[in-house]
């Protein structure tokens, strides 16, 4: 653990380089958008001086230290991802939106990721997702209502960015407790949530740019696509495999099996599911079939 003075030092000097680093960009925004970044900085660095201070009485309450260092797995991830991500489509490059949103989304299910595969216990790993979405949302209600805001996260409708991190981030923690907590199983939950994410960003880039084929089965949004779906199935399965051998000890056979059984069923539920609540329906399908897919393969053995 650091001393204060340290600690001090590095916010000092990072309040310093970020001031520096907004005033390169303050003629090119509003200065209302530097002032809630600079507020959010210090907030930041505030929160940590207060912890630093009060170490010896929060390190007596149970899981408090797990879950700041997994909230600090998860910020040292998305701050500088999504910060170099808006950086390059606002400044430099214009990155498609369909594009850009994927990649905003890809940066939330991969913060989840990696929390939870570096979690210490599924209590400290689904606490942290929970609460990352709690002490956000508030911010990103008041932020909506600024006229910038949907340009700037290229949000599709009032409400939808903050729906969908509220909905994102307690599914991950909720199937985490579940997968991790309740059957031991810390791989499933990465496994499953990298699986919709994937499968869920090559289908909507894969559909939007070259879906001429609607699928007409049952219960499908008619205005789903074989292009997207297929997408989908190869793209998951693939991520599934991937996972499936480096996060756990099952045979070749068995991950192919799984992955190609998970994928098709995370891939149809994405075909039936209105509204975007895909965020809760395809995770929590593909958690349930991996389980057991494990369970049966622990079984037959």
């Amino acid at each position: 653990m650091l001393d204060r003075w340290p600690v001090l030092l590095i916010c000092i000097t990072t309040a310093t380089a970020a001031s520096l680093y907004s005033a390169r960009f303050a003629n090119r925004v509003d200065s209302r958008t530097v002032g809630l970044v600079t507020g959010a900085i210090l907030t930041v660095m505030g929160g940590a001086l207060i912890i630093l201070h009060y170490r010896e009485y929060l390190s007596k309450i149970p899981y408090v230290f797990s879950v700041l260092r997994s909230m600090g797995h998860l910020l040292a991830f998305v701050i500088p991802a999504a910060a170099i991500l808006l950086t390059v489509h606002h400044f430099f490059v214009a990155i498609p939106k369909p594009v850009f949103r994927k990649m905003l989304h890809g940066v939330a299910f991969l913060s989840s990721t990696i929390v939870i595969l570096l979690a210490d216990s599924w209590q400290a790993a689904a606490i942290t997702l929970a609460l990352f979405a709690i002490v956000l949302y508030p911010p990103l209600t008041i932020l909506q209502h600024w006229s910038g805001f949907a340009e700037l996260l290229t949000q599709k409708k009032p409400g939808e960015i903050c729906r969908s991190l509220l909905l994102l981030f307690f599914t991950d923690a909720a199937l985490t407790a579940v997968a991790w907590g309740l059957f031991q199983s810390q791989s499933i939950a990465a496994t499953a949530i990298l699986m919709w994410g994937m499968g869920d960003a090559a289908a909507g880039l894969i559909g939007q740019r070259f879906g001429k084929h609607p699928t007409h089965l049952p219960l499908a949004d008619p205005k789903k696509t074989w292009e997207g779906s297929l997408s989908m199935v190869a793209v998951s399965m693939l991520t599934g495999i991937v996972c499936l051998l480096c996060l756990t000890s099952q045979s070749l056979p068995v991950v192919l099996l799984t992955a190609l059984v998970s994928a098709i069923a995370g891939a149809y539920t994405e075909l039936i599911t209105r509204n975007g609540d895909d965020t809760l329906t395809v995770p929590t399908v593909l958690t349930v079939l991996l389980l057991l897919c494990q369970f049966g393969a622990a079984a037959l053995a």
